[in-house]
């Protein structure tokens, strides 16, 4: 049983590991049967709705699994500073990598299609109104009926098992953009843009205004096909309204000289970043995906890689419990936790000094990234850090600034545990 958006990072790692699978009594067994209710069917309809964006080593197997919906990649990356200043960062072994949504809807579509005799996925057109869970199998209301399962995988919002202390929302406007002459065939300018895969992609850019509250920034993300999607970006308490979101996005594409470039796709949206402590399971027959599974990192709202670690791990649990013949449980599904719980705790203590405006957001970001090798920093907004790093990262940070707001964070907490909330 999937709920919602699962589809694409449970498919493709069953496909991979049946293909491999060639067991006689791995052949025997029915078919795998997984149901997705969603108002959507991503799989027939492939929209456009989404990009995602995140960086994988060279060697890493997600990113070979990723190969044939990646957009664009990049080698180098930009940060740019209030003043205007560029950074270039040299990825090493790194990728960044874009992914839009109709391109992995189509892979997943295909590879599914590929060992449909091992893998049957139906489609619920319909929204969840309850999952509720009986001895040996889950019962799922929808507004198109009743389905029942041994498993949920579910995406719905849900409260997390500790309340947060402190939240912020990224929310962000991004526009695909493509310089056409009359022919509506890319202008010389977006070729030049476009052709060259090592181009380096603006990761975050400082040099716009900054809200009163939080942190802004825009991307540059250039692909081989003429195309450039161009996004601004807030770290802040509360979203814009569509005229603000207009003259932000407008005014970055004037200062990038985009602003005569033809609109192609817009895509918006809000991630909620906070300190609150999630767990996968809930119950015995019910495992919490995506952001309500813990999959969003707390300080920066980044989820897409770890969504495909947690999936793909998911699947191998599924699949091999389904060869084996075992029934499938929560507790033997369920994916490792996205982030270290010392992660969880510094993101915790940033998110309180970006909130309460003790600590300079934009500041904050360039040093991270001037005083650091670019891989260091990025496998740590990965969660993927040792020890030994994190302690280096934390000792180029503004130590007076993060001691006091952990100092702030930890009686917030004990008060919190004195009273019972």
């Amino acid at each position: 049983m999937v709920l919602q958006h699962l589809t694409a990072k449970l498919s493709a790692q069953p496909v991979s590991m049946s293909a491999a699978d060639s067991s006689a009594q791995a052949r025997r067994r029915s078919p795998l049967r997984v149901v997705v209710v969603d108002p959507v069917d991503r799989l027939n309809s492939l929209p456009a709705d989404r990009t995602w964006c995140s960086w994988w080593d060279v060697a890493d197997p997600h990113l070979a699994l990723l190969e044939p919906s990646i957009a664009a990649s990049w080698q180098n990356l930009s940060v740019i500073g209030a003043d205007g200043r560029a950074r270039t960062l040299h990825l090493g072994s790194l990728r960044y990598v874009m992914v839009r949504s109709h391109d992995l809807y189509a892979q997943v579509a295909t590879q599914a299609s590929a060992v449909s005799e091992l893998l049957t996925i139906t489609h619920v057109r319909a929204t969840v109104n309850s999952v509720d869970t009986s001895a040996d199998h889950v019962i799922v209301e929808t507004s198109d009926g009743t389905v029942t399962a041994q498993v949920a995988l579910d995406s719905r919002p849900s409260p997390p098992d500790r309340a947060a202390a402190t939240v912020l929302l990224q929310h962000f406007r991004g526009e695909v953009v493509t310089d056409v002459d009359a022919a509506n065939r890319p202008s010389p300018q977006a070729q030049a843009r476009g052709k060259d895969r090592a181009d380096t992609a603006v990761f975050m850019d400082f040099s716009l205004p900054q809200p009163p509250v939080g942190v802004a920034f825009g991307y540059r993300l250039p692909a081989p096909d003429g195309t450039t999607l161009v996004e601004y970006t807030e770290f802040s308490p509360a979203v814009l309204d569509d005229a603000e979101y207009a003259v932000a996005l407008g005014d970055y594409r004037t200062k990038l000289g985009l602003v005569m470039a033809e609109t192609r796709h817009t895509e918006q949206g809000v991630i909620v970043m906070d300190d609150a402590l999630r767990s996968a399971t809930a119950g015995d027959r019910t495992v919490r995906i995506g952001g309500p599974g813990g999959a969003t990192r707390g300080s920066t709202g980044y989820a897409f890689a770890a969504m495909q670690r947690q999936g793909s791990a998911m699947a191998s649990a599924i699949v091999a419990a389904h060869t084996a013949g075992l029934p499938l449980t929560a507790a033997g599904i369920a994916p490792p936790r996205a982030y270290p719980r010392r992660h969880v705790w510094m993101d915790a203590v940033m998110l309180r000094a970006l909130a309460n405006n003790s600590l300079n957001g934009v500041e904050f970001f360039v040093r991270l990234f001037d005083r650091n090798p670019p891989s260091r920093v990025l496998h740590f907004l990965d969660g993927s850090t040792t020890p030994s790093q994190e302690i280096a990262i934390m000792a180029t940070l503004p130590v007076k600034v993060m001691a006091v707001s952990a100092i702030r964070h930890a009686v917030h907490r004990a008060r919190s545990v004195l009273s019972g909330t």
